[in-house]
Parts: structure tokens; C-alpha cells; sequence
């Protein structure tokens, strides 16, 4: 996976051989001209990996209406075609592929946590009902149907899914949970058993998690607080069973995502506001590193600042050329930048060569699909 950038919103960079970015065009190609209602939560896909690359075929998510579908590409993204028609609303799924030229779509919907496992060249089979858990029954869509996920090195797969337990147990809000599969998908978690990532309480209910693996094997977790208040990364060397916990922003930095470069280094990107707290003094798409496997960290240090951070929802990737790449939503239209919802949000790219000494951001179209200015497009990438 961590040759494929990975999805940040609704847009995706599919890897090209040989190739390096400045000598690409960008024009974007959309994959799905659904309809967007510009509800940010309706098509909320933070962190996702909802792009992957099987030899010279690329599978993507994209929304039609609430319902993800997917959509698989063997000419570069050129053309797409939809593989059958998913009957569940996915507010926040992603896709994983496995060594063997599996693919695994995931998703959340009610009190369920699905799966679709199917072969990258093959139709894909209905959604199956892989966990359950009523603490998973508020509704809501976007970030309230939240799921993340990663596969280590010994195959084992791993899905974390926020859990809102309103009208379940009052006393014990937003919590992350994870569940897994040691064959392959076979099967799963019982239900109501998933470990705990991490235990919301009265004073802070946690969410907008990220899943990735260390370089040594170790399974990593970033996600904040929903009141802004704090962002924590998270490892686990039992494959969930225990997790040792570090805070890493007290207030303004949140939607985290975490991006293991190599056995000791690790970054966390996020997005923040200065104005959203008193300590918080920086703004726009920021990241923390560590080079010591999360023993100590560096601090936070400004990527792009010129951005309000409304949502930057930043998803990273290591390019084939072991650069590091960060898509991230930006207020890139000053004529717009008071619609939220509006076509103000445009995508942009970070890029560093040298380990986040310095970045570049260049530029990426600012003109909306036809009718729907945040629709899912794949660029040719790196």
C-alpha cells in the first residue's frame, strides 16, 4: 500500500510507472459524475484507502448518492466501469488489497461492519455482515460511520470503527474499536467482543482514527478528540491487545493520519486552526514526525499554511520514488472561501523529497467537475 497515494476526500492519485509528478498533466478525470448534495459528512472518506492497484488494474470508490461503488480502470484511469451495484449506504468505507490479488471492500452501516472480498479482475459478491455490535447502532452519516483499516506484515487484517453508544450506554460515549481476520477474511471478531483502541468518557469522545503498520510490525493509531481538545497516537505490539498511548496536540490539531516511512520513522499529518485554541499557535496542514519509532517526537511544523484548514482531512502516501506525498483539502478560491460547502474546496498536494525538511505543493486544477465540484477524479500520479 505504500506505493499507491492514498485517497484524501474525494480525490485519488493513481500510481504511474516510471514516471515523476512534474512531468505528468494533471488534468483531473472523473471517474462518476453522481450527484453531490456538497454535504461534506454525505461523502466524509478522511484517511480512506479507497484506491487500490493490482498489477496494471486500478479499483476506486466513488459515491453515488450515500453508496459507495466501485469502479475498476485497466488503461491508467483513461475509462472506468462500475462492478455491480451496492444496495447499502457506505458513508465511510475503503478498500484494501492483500498480496495474493485479493481486494477488500469495507464498510459501515447501522450496527454492521461489511465486507466485500473479491478478486481484483473478478465481479464483486454482495456485502457480507462481518461484526455487529449494538454499540455501533447510532446512524448518522460521515464521520459517525467511520471505519479504518490496515493488513500487516503476517496477513492479518485489521478494521477500527468508531462506535457511538448513544441509547446504548450513556456513560460510555464515543469509543474506537477494532476487529480482525487472521484468514484472510474468513472469519472475523466475535460480535460485541472488538478490543478498545480507545475508551471515550464524560469529558472527551474520540474518533477520526487512522490505521497504518510500523516498519517493525507494530500496529499504529492516530484519532482526536470530536471537541478538538486533543489527538493521540497509538501503537499496539500484540496486535491490539494492549496499546501504549502518546498525546501529540492538546487543543486546535485534529484529523489525524499516520505514515510509517521506514523502521524508525514516523509522521502524523493533520490540519489546524490557531484561532480554535489558545496554545495552538500554528495553522493550515501540519505535521509531526518521530525517528525513533513514536519514542519522542519533533513537534509540529506548518506544511501549507495559506489554507484555513476548514477540511484538510490530509491522507499521505510513499510514492514509488520515496518521496513523501500529503492530498488535503484547501480553500483554494478566495472568491468562494466563505461557502463551505461550496466550490471553494479544491485539492491540493504536498510533496518532500528530503523528509519533510521543506514541501512543494504544486498546483492541481481548480476547475469542478461539471456538476458536482467535489466528485471523485483520479489524477496520474506518482
Amino acid at each position: 500500500m505504500k506505493t499507491i497515494l492514498k485517497a484524501i476526500l474525494l480525490v485519488f492519485f493513481a500510481m504511474a510507472s516510471q514516471e515523476v509528478w512534474a512531468d505528468r498533466n494533471f488534468a483531473p478525470v472523473a471517474i462518476h459524475l453522481a450527484s453531490n448534495t456538497g454535504d461534506p459528512d454525505v461523502y466524509y472518506v478522511h484517511d480512506r484507502r479507497r484506491i487500490v492497484r493490482v498489477h496494471d488494474t486500478i479499483l476506486a470508490l466513488a459515491p453515488t448518492g450515500a453508496r459507495d461503488q466501485i469502479y475498476r480502470s485497466t488503461d491508467n484511469g483513461a475509462n472506468w466501469t462500475q462492478l455491480g451495484n451496492n444496495p447499502l449506504n457506505t458513508y465511510s468505507s475503503f478498500l484494501l488489497s492483500v498480496g495474493n490479488e485479493t481486494v477488500f471492500h469495507f464498510f459501515r452501516n447501522g450496527d454492521k461492519v461489511y465486507m466485500v472480498k473479491f478478486r481484483y479482475d473478478a465481479p464483486p459478491p454482495p456485502p457480507m455482515v462481518i461484526y455487529t455490535d449494538a454499540n455501533l447502532a447510532y446512524t448518522s452519516h460521515g464521520v459517525y460511520g467511520r471505519v479504518a483499516g490496515t493488513v500487516d506484515r503476517d496477513g492479518v487484517l485489521f478494521v477500527a470503527v468508531h462506535g457511538n453508544a448513544t441509547g446504548v450506554d450513556a456513560s460510555n460515549p464515543d469509543s474506537i474499536y477494532l476487529i480482525e481476520s487472521e484468514d484472510n477474511g474468513a472469519t472475523w471478531t466475535r460480535s460485541g467482543e472488538a478490543r478498545v483502541i480507545r475508551q471515550g468518557n464524560a469529558d472527551r469522545s474520540w474518533g477520526f482514527m487512522h490505521l497504518d503498520v510500523s516498519g517493525d510490525n507494530e500496529l499504529l493509531c492516530v484519532y482526536a478528540a470530536w471537541n478538538g481538545e486533543a489527538l493521540e497516537v497509538a501503537s499496539s505490539s500484540d496486535r491490539g491487545r494492549s496499546w501504549k498511548t502518546t498525546q501529540l496536540a492538546s487543543g486546535g490539531i485534529y484529523k489525524p493520519a499516520v505514515l510509517p516511512v521506514n523502521d524508525r520513522e514516523i509522521y502524523v499529518f493533520a490540519q489546524s486552526r490557531a484561532s480554535d485554541h489558545a496554545s495552538n499557535p500554528i495553522k493550515g496542514l501540519v505535521f509531526n514526525k518521530s525517528e525513533d519509532s513514536g519514542a519522542t517526537w519533533s513537534g509540529w511544523q506548518t506544511i501549507d499554511g495559506s489554507a484555513p484548514a476548514g477540511d484538510d482531512d490530509p491522507s499521505p502516501g510513499l510514492g514509488s520514488d520515496g518521496a513523501i506525498y500529503v492530498a488535503y483539502g484547501s480553500w483554494a478560491r478566495s472568491d468562494s472561501i466563505d461557502t463551505q460547502n461550496g466550490e471553494a474546496l479544491r485539492q491540493r498536494l504536498a510533496v518532500s523529497d528530503d523528509g519533510g525538511k521543506t514541501w512543494r505543493v504544486p498546483a492541481v486544477s481548480s476547475t469542478p467537475a461539471p456538476s458536482a465540484p467535489k466528485n471523485l477524479r483520479i489524477v496520474p500520479g506518482p
